[in-house]
């Protein structure tokens, strides 16, 4: 273990349910494992309202790049322009979407482990790139 990571103590903050901005500050690819049948690329995004500039929400869609996957819509709505039959790299995707204000809505839901705690849920059909 190093000692030399530092973890700053902070309080939890729920995310008010609604509509927000921010930007997509970091794009990881997920890959399979027992529990997931299919890789996953998730979006970190920041939110820029007032009190919650450190906080950070996370989607994820399905590394399936198609005209009618959650991933292609993406891709089609912020101007990633790809042709059916090539492939690209995850680099490509990445690089494209760090950065990127977008604007969508939140919703709050129960926790999977604490299942006393509400966590912000991405409504994924609501990510509109501005």
């Amino acid at each position: 273990m190093n000692d030399e990571y530092r973890i700053k103590a902070k309080e939890f903050k729920p995310i008010p349910e609604g509509k927000h901005t921010g930007n997509i500050y970091e794009v990881k690819l997920s890959e399979t494992t027992k529990e997931k049948s299919y890789d996953y690329i998730d979006f970190i995004v920041t939110l820029d309202d007032k009190g919650f500039e450190e906080n950070t929400i996370r989607f994820g869609v399905p590394a399936n790049l198609s005209d009618v996957s959650k991933l292609g819509k993406l891709c089609n709505d912020s101007g990633f322009v790809f042709v059916t039959g090539k492939e690209y790299g995850f680099n490509d995707i990445k690089v494209h979407f760090e950065g990127k204000k977008i604007s969508y809505k939140s919703v709050n839901i129960k926790g999977r482990v604490q299942k006393d705690v509400e966590f912000a849920e991405i409504l994924i059909d609501t990510v509109e790139f501005l």
